[in-house]
């Protein structure tokens, strides 16, 4: 880059051919191999670009741009490109001049989005300005021919073709540059808050920065959160993808966490745990929560083991096991609230202290009828304090250990009708989707001041299919192969191609034409009432896709089905009619034994660098590990100095300054030299210093007894040589004066001063001679008394006063510092285990990636594509088709779709089943909802408008499932247009049933929300059809 460059360089050495090298060089850079590689080094690549965007792309990239634009012509005038292919056969020579352009885009848009600075940066807003001049520029010279020598000139398609290409990437970059970074606000528009203060820690306007799992200050928050509903026009954000986003982020996060919420306050936090019966059945409440073990896993990080003793109905062993070997309760990936007591429940007013975490695994029930189970938790000071309970339940007497009626119980608090992990990931892309990104933003978030009830829009044609001469084969879905194409620009011929397609093919009319409409739209809206073939409808729409995708080179199409059986159906459909079987499976729960062979297993990567972040990974869980020994060690001031010098300097000035203020320099004195031990003190130490009431951490003498729970707790026990061994390297003051800080901890000037009290109150002599320093001492210790004051730690904290405190107030103090310093310790250890286990999984997703790439068809879950959104936008599939789009909530969709998506099929019926919400208020089944509308599909949405665009659907008209008499049912109430078709009236009577085929069955026993009264009915019901009428059960 800091080569000399120039657009004569022609052979010389000294220079480099902007176009024969540099350009190819930059061509590289925005090759999709390289900007889809996942794998970290590739950012390097783009740093080092970024780093040098004066000196090499705005000084000298630019600077031959120009140039060249100006000359119009990309020739080198001093070689000839015979003799350049000569000397270098492997030159690359570009066609146009407009290729530059194109390269350069797609550059600086690479920047602006791997860093985040870039779109402040002052260089790249002149890069951008210098690119908008030149390129008006070329586009002038193109429309002299006699003075231009492009190749563009020639042909006005390809020329328009081109331009649409660059026009949109370009407005794309210039949209993520000038894309406002939003502040930290806090007065986040919403009708309860008027002030200017914040509601809590996670109110802010930028929905980037919220955290996803609740904090404890916004659990507590008495105030509602903001929630933005369609009508609101004091949004803060105007209307456009910004506003779309947010949103959607602000609802399905109230959705998955509001109830959790609730009941977690309902039964701590500002009030009292409620011993009644649970109001609401979602919710499970588990009592006596003790902790067992801190470790680090390879793949999930830090986590927590808890231990419960389960409550159920039922008092045998054997169907209580069985009952929590199948139970979906505390399964991996669920939200939980862990409800601690709080120490400073006096200050705060608050019973309980609240900690968030995600469930990793869950233990089989163990012989002492407990469950165990390891959680992620968020917040990282819990987990000094769960090392804290683990040392205090091994070192507890039996006496300790009998319960206290009075005694403040731990729980844990679950929401079972939200799966969180699933959620999680949609709303993680919802925060990290640029609007500058998001496809579609004419349609789905259109900036309009106003927007009445229905505004209907033309919906433009797929970008790929604008292709100078591209049409689409259908002579896949012929039944004789007939030769049959599509020319998307002619919008005249499509009722004529769909006549054709019904007459060659077995689609009816309202199928063809539904074909017709997916193809030719870059969002298709397909709606099929029951019975009318949507799924057909989808696998035609399919076939020519893929025989286009070999011809066109289109990438492979992502299928995405809100339930697992839905996509493993259409896959079956793929497999059964030989359409490909280059398929590929994501996720774990398909039932189908044929889509089972399609699944993307385990993948083996070949990389040298996997072994050594295994090995990194290993280091790091050991360390962990070494925390979790040592934990019951005290700290000494190698430890804890530079913590204190950082945020508490006046507790480390009053320990690096002793002054005579504080303390006679006879209590401490100047040479005290002391050996420390874990186990055993110095002669001076008596035995009130390590009383086990004053210095909770201390380990006890009878610790040998506990081996049988050493597993149980977490901790291991070692030998006497390898016990002194650990106790060494963290308590560094054998051989050594201790610091003053040490003598405070183990209230070494209390001792000195109660010995030299008792000493006068005794009359006994004393050596020295100074009468002053005697009159001295004898002031002091006369005035003196012992400290026995148990203050909090918030009042300890504000009290820089350490010789007037207490030993319990010390140990105190102690234990908050020592917790801080593991707590930060812990981070550090976090932060890195997080950055290896990236590493990890951007190498193995490189290798899925390439799998993905090569295969025809990519199918998931709605869920299973956010979850897997970072490697789905690394392979950018340009068509997404989506079934069952009525069922699925818009934050779904917008989480698939990635900045390379260019048509969306969506194939679904909104009459039928909405998406699912789990809080009423924001449904639209509620009057407050309607303000809302969360469970809207994006396909509803789009059919009905209600102060949003309507876009044209088309929608299937003959059905072939029901009889005439069921059909009826919902012809005349829902679907106004509904043709039976001709199979549906051969259907035989039911046998037995009288010739009455419809039958409806009414009772007077009271409704539940599991109707077992029902449920008995169905059973006589099927019992006398397979036993009585000798119906198939096939065929109920």
């Amino acid at each position: 880059m800091n080569f000399p460059m120039s657009c004569d360089a022609g052979l010389d050495d000294r220079k480099l051919s902007f176009q024969y090298v540099i350009l190819p060089f930059l061509g590289l850079l925005t090759k999709t191999d390289i900007t889809k590689c996942i794998l970290k080094y590739v950012d390097t690549i783009f740093m080092l670009i970024y780093k040098n965007l004066d000196s090499f792309f705005h000084k000298k990239v630019m600077k031959m741009l120009e140039t060249l634009v100006s000359r119009n012509s990309i020739v080198d005038n001093n070689v000839d490109v015979d003799k350049l292919f000569k000397t270098e056969q492997y030159s690359f020579i570009p066609p146009s001049l407009g290729i530059f352009f194109l390269i350069i885009v797609r550059l600086l848009t690479e920047l602006l989005r791997r860093i985040k600075e870039a779109s402040t940066n002052e260089t790249m807003h002149n890069i951008v300005h210098y690119l908008k001049d030149l390129t008006a520029k070329y586009k002038r010279s193109l429309e002299r021919p006699l003075i231009s020598r492009d190749p563009l000139i020639d042909n006005l398609e390809t020329r328009k073709y081109f331009f649409a290409i660059l026009d949109n990437e370009m407005n794309i970059m210039i949209e993520m540059l000038n894309t406002e970074h939003i502040s930290e606000t806090s007065n986040v528009p919403d009708e309860s808050s008027n002030d200017d203060e914040k509601r809590h820690d996670n109110d802010f306007e930028n929905i980037s920065k919220i955290s996803i799992i609740p904090t404890e200050e916004e659990i507590l928050c008495d105030q509602p959160p903001y929630l933005p509903s369609i009508f609101d026009e004091r949004h803060s954000l105007p209307n456009g993808a910004d506003k779309l986003l947010d949103r959607q982020f602000r609802l399905l996060r109230e959705d998955i966490l509001s109830n959790e919420l609730e009941n977690v306050l309902n039964r701590g936090g500002k009030y009292t745990y409620n011993k009644g019966a649970n109001d609401n059945g979602d919710l499970q409440v588990y009592a006596n929560i003790e902790f067992v073990n801190v470790g680090c896993d390879r793949w999930n990080g830090l986590f927590c083991t808890l231990k419960f003793i389960p409550t159920h109905n039922s008092t045998n062993i054997r169907k209580i096991r069985e009952y929590w070997r199948n139970s979906k309760r505390l399964k991996p990936g669920n939200l939980v609230a862990l409800l601690l007591p709080n120490p400073n429940s006096e200050r705060d007013f608050n019973l309980y202290s609240i900690y968030f975490g995600v469930i990793m695994s869950r233990d089989e029930m163990t012989k002492d009828e407990r469950i165990r189970i390891h959680i992620n938790f968020n917040d990282l000071s819990i987990y000094p304090i769960a090392l804290n309970e683990i040392s205090k339940l091994r070192n507890s007497t039996t006496e300790n250990n009998s319960k206290n009626s009075n005694e403040v119980k731990s729980y844990m608090v679950e929401s079972t009708n939200i799966y969180y992990e699933a959620y999680r990931h949609v709303l993680m892309t919802l925060q990290t989707t640029k609007p500058s990104s998001l496809p579609f933003k004419q349609y789905l978030a259109p900036e309009l001041d106003f927007c009445p009830e229905s505004t209907h829009v033309n919906v433009n044609p797929p970008k790929y299919t604008k292709a100078p001469g591209f049409q689409f084969d259908l002579s896949a879905l012929c039944d004789n192969k007939q030769n049959l194409t599509l020319n998307v620009a002619n919008t005249h011929t499509y009722d004529d191609v769909a006549k054709k397609i019904n007459a060659y093919s077995r689609l009816d009319e309202s199928q063809a034409k539904a074909v017709i409409s997916a193809l030719t739209r870059e969002i298709a809206l397909i709606e099929g009432p029951p019975g009318t073939g949507k799924t057909v409808v989808g696998i035609e729409i399919m076939k020519v896709l893929l025989a286009e995708n070999n011809r066109a080179n289109i990438g492979p199409i992502l299928t995405i089905c809100f339930t697992n059986h839905a996509l493993d159906q259409f896959l079956e459909h793929l497999l059964d009619k030989n359409i490909t079987e280059n398929i590929v499976r994501l996720g774990t729960r398909t039932k189908s034994e044929k889509v089972k062979n399609f699944m993307l297993g385990k993948v083996k990567p070949k990389n040298s660098d996997i072994p050594i972040l295994f090995q990194k990974l290993e280091n790091i869980e050991e360390e962990v590990q070494d925390i979790k020994t040592y934990y019951k060690s005290r700290i000494i001031w190698n430890d804890v100095s530079e913590y204190l010098k950082d945020t508490h300097r006046d507790f480390y000035n009053k320990f690096s300054n002793v002054t005579h203020i504080d303390l006679p320099s006879w209590v401490l004195g100047a040479n005290i030299i002391e050996e420390i031990d874990e186990d055993s003190e110095t002669e001076e130490s008596s035995d009130e210093e390590f009383d086990d009431e004053e210095i909770d951490d201390e380990e006890t003498d009878d610790e040998e007894t506990d081996d049988e729970e050493t597993d149980d707790k977490g901790f291991q026990d070692s030998n006497k040589e390898k016990n002194e061994e650990s106790q060494n390297k963290f308590i560094k003051v054998q051989g050594r004066k201790m610091h003053e800080f040490e003598k405070w901890l183990i209230g070494e000037d209390i001792k000195k001063i109660e010995e030299r009290k008792n000493h006068w109150l005794n009359n006994e002599e004393t050596d020295s001679d100074d009468d002053e320093f005697i009159n001295e001492e004898l002031q002091f210790v006369k005035n003196y008394e012992k400290p026995n004051t148990d203050r909090s730690l918030n009042e300890l904290l504000e009290d820089c006063s350490i010789w007037k405190m207490s030993k319990k107030e010390r140990q105190k103090l102690h234990d908050y510092w020592r917790a801080k310093l593991d707590e930060e310790r812990l981070l550090y250890l976090q932060t890195k285990h997080e950055g290896c286990r990236q590493e990890l999984n951007d190498i193995y997703d490189e290798e899925r990636r390439q799998i993905l790439l090569n295969s025809d068809v990519i199918g998931m879950t709605t869920s299973g594509a956010a979850k897997l959104q970072n490697l789905i936008r690394y392979i950018d599939p340009k068509i997404i088709i989506c079934e069952e789009a009525g069922e699925v909530l818009e934050a779904h969709i917008l989480s698939a779709l990635t900045p390379s998506t260019q048509h969306l099929i969506l194939i679904g019926d909104h009459n039928q089943l909405q998406p699912s919400v789990s809080t009423y208020s924001l449904s639209m089944e509620s009057q407050i909802g309607e303000y809302y509308q969360l469970d809207k599909s994006l396909f509803e949405r789009f059919v009905d408008g209600n102060n949003a665009i309507t876009i044209e659907r088309t929608r299937l008209l003959i059905q072939r499932r029901m009889r005439n008499e069921i059909s009826d049912l919902i012809r005349h109430t829902i679907y106004e247009v509904l043709i039976d078709g001709e199979n549906t009236a051969k259907y035989p009577n039911i046998c037995g049933a009288q010739h009455i085929n419809v039958y409806f069955i009414d009772h007077n026993h009271p409704e539940d929300s599991f109707d077992m009264h029902e449920v008995k009915m169905v059973v006589e019901m099927v019992k006398c059809f397979l036993l009585k009428m000798d119906i198939l059960n096939m065929k109920i």
